[in-house]
């Protein structure tokens, strides 16, 4: 589930569509990812699909209002990739896709040094010094955190970063330095059940994972003078 936070108050469901099916397929060490490269769901409303291609390896994804039109486009069963490569041609697997196993906690980011809240959006005080963010504590033996801090309309990461859901990993601290003034920047902070991967490197995750999407982000310093900024 996608969750937008504006403010120091608990997220909101997010407008685009709460519910999301995504699959990825890392870069590997041989060969050049294809277009081509392809999933096939049991069953269902979507049919084959084909990867978008980007610097990080495939991806797709697709977003849904309901947890009953996800489950009828991506239902529990057996997934078939078919992965294309320049070298060599064709590598396949399959996973298997059990029953909902959301995460039952919502991040929120909860805490903050050198950064405030301001319209909206995060401010950092002082971009030379670092920041710390602090969230909800997730526990889970299948799950993990994963945080994202990337220039606006871009892409470009300042901070990807994973943590172990055992309970104890619940703040990062982002070294000063890391941001740069009058920049707009875009936020992501994902609690993760994941129950499937196969040995190509690629894995696919059907649960809609709660998301905090910091937006309109700005994690950058206080502007000079008064700027407007729109949520993606």
């Amino acid at each position: 589930m996608d969750y937008d936070q504006t403010s120091p108050s608990a997220p909101t469901v997010g407008a685009k569509g709460p519910y999301k099916f995504s699959s990825n397929v890392d870069v590997g060490s041989t060969g050049t990812l294809l277009s081509s490269s392809s999933l096939t769901p049991p069953s269902g409303n979507s049919g084959t699909l084909f990867y978008d291609v980007g610097s990080n390896g495939l991806s797709l994804q697709q977003q849904f209002q309901s947890v009953g039109s996800l489950d009828a486009a991506y239902p529990v069963g057996t997934y078939n990739l078919n992965i294309q490569t320049t070298i060599p041609n064709t590598y396949t697997g399959t996973v298997v896709l059990t029953a909902d196993n959301f995460p039952s906690v919502i991040p929120q980011i909860t805490g903050l040094t050198n950064a405030s809240w301001i319209g909206g959006q995060l401010v950092v005080t002082n971009p030379a010094l670092p920041v710390t963010l602090t969230w909800t504590t997730f526990n889970s033996a299948v799950g993990n955190i994963h945080l994202q801090v990337f220039i606006n309309n871009s892409g470009t990461s300042v901070v990807s970063q994973n943590f172990t859901s055992d309970g104890t990993h619940n703040s990062f601290t982002i070294p000063g330095g890391s941001f740069t003034n009058n920049t707009y920047y875009q936020g992501n902070l994902s609690f993760q059940n994941n129950f499937a991967s196969v040995a190509l490197g690629a894995s696919t995750e059907r649960s809609p994972t709660p998301t905090i999407l910091i937006s309109p982000s700005r994690l950058g310093p206080r502007p000079r003078r008064p700027r407007s900024a729109t949520r993606s």
